[in-house]
């Protein structure tokens, strides 16, 4: 039996034994690509529980997916406009907010999703630790890929601002340094997921379709893959990101975690100097959203960029106005919260049914839950493994 249907009979005995855990309908996502299991959390519950991580469908995921779908369903042609222009009145928990500066304000302060969302060329999740902001990055990009989407999704920001193995001289990018090791591992995991549609995108750029022989994004990589051109990794990956920046082929989305590490300094030196950010290629080509927003240059002609803050991974001393000031959150901002009530119970509905704990819970039990956990989906995965 496939293992929605698990779930669904599962949690439909559940209800017939005891009170009713959730409300509202059950609405999971089954995180199904292996290179998404690279998030700490999605591992860890495939370590445990049967099948492929299957989470729950947070409120403010389902309005970006629904942002997504609806921009995939236009023409390029209409997505060529400024999104930050025409944003109307709308409502929100009784009072209404005019036009779009204080729709930003009032979304970034209630941390609620705007029905429908606006359209933006990159929307930023934020929220405290734990807060689900990488579940629901892998959320979006298993979305796209499975919807046809090429999704650049790059899984460790800080890794690729900090942790590579050496730095070179790009041979491309005068005064601008290549990380090899880093850069590699991104093409490669692209290259497995999309390798198959890459033959229907032309490369668009006279210089990149000569500096790798290359009329299509398959033979960009196949060329860039390439023993002898290690040290042009990141140049290739820059290459390739704005590509897809000027593909219309298929729908395309830039999806970065941990982008906060982008914001602030390196832990890498060349000649006793420690480099900025803005000296690597391939963190200058994967942050698309700086303190004047989002440039010209690093706008999708059909897609977005969806970043997920990090609370952990910033640089050090960097506090919240200082992100404030490296990245303008709003409008552009999502937050993330502890989940709601209904979301609480969907979760604990869908680890009953998943077999991860075996208790009978009743109201009273749920309410202790909920104020143990407040409302933490890492926090409830803990306290229910001790049950």
């Amino acid at each position: 039996m496939r293992l929605a249907a698990r779930l669904r009979l599962s949690a439909a005995r559940l209800g017939s034994r005891s009170r009713a855990l959730s409300a509202a309908p059950v609405r999971f996502q089954t995180i199904a690509d292996e290179p998404l299991l690279e998030v700490a959390c999605l591992r860890r519950e495939a370590a445990v529980i049967e099948g492929a991580p299957v989470v729950v469908e947070r409120d403010t995921t389902r309005a970006l997916l629904d942002a997504l779908a609806d921009l995939a369903a236009r023409p390029a042609a209409e997505l060529a406009a400024p999104t930050l222009d025409g944003d109307t009145d709308w409502e929100l928990d009784g009072f209404t907010t005019y036009s779009s500066k204080s729709f930003r304000l009032t979304c970034a302060r209630s941390g609620a999703a705007r029905r429908p969302l606006p359209r933006r060329d990159a929307y930023l999740l934020t929220g405290p630790r734990g807060a689900g902001k990488s579940v629901a990055l892998a959320t979006v990009v298993s979305w796209a890929r499975a919807n046809g989407w090429l999704a650049l999704y790059v899984p460790r920001g800080w890794d690729v601002a900090n942790a590579g193995d050496y730095v070179v001289p790009s041979p491309h990018h005068a005064g601008m340094f290549e990380e090899p090791r880093g850069s590699r591992a991104l093409l490669e995991a692209f290259d497995a997921a999309h390798g198959g549609q890459l033959a229907a995108v032309a490369v668009k750029d006279e210089t990149v379709a000569d500096r790798w022989g290359a009329a299509t994004l398959r033979e960009l990589l196949d060329a860039a893959l390439a023993k002898d051109r290690l040290d042009e990794a990141s140049t290739a990956l820059s290459d390739l990101r704005f590509e897809l920046g000027r593909a219309t082929e298929f729908p395309v989305l830039l999806a970065v975690d941990e982008y906060t590490s982008f914001l602030g300094r390196t832990d890498y030196f060349y000649d006793h100097a420690r480099l900025a950010p803005a000296d690597l290629v391939a963190v200058s080509a994967l942050a698309p959203l700086g303190a004047a927003g989002v440039p010209e240059a690093h706008r999708l002609a059909r897609g977005c960029a969806v970043l997920a803050d990090s609370w952990s991974r910033g640089p050090p001393g960097m506090g919240d106005g200082d992100k404030r000031k490296a990245a303008p959150h709003a409008p552009f901002e999502l937050k993330l919260g502890a989940y709601s009530r209904d979301e609480f119970r969907a979760a604990l509905d869908r680890y009953k049914a998943a077999g991860y704990f075996e208790a009978d819970l009743d109201a009273h039990d749920v309410a202790e839950l909920e104020m143990a956990t407040q409302r933490n989906p890492q926090h409830l995965f803990d306290r229910l493994a001790m049950m």
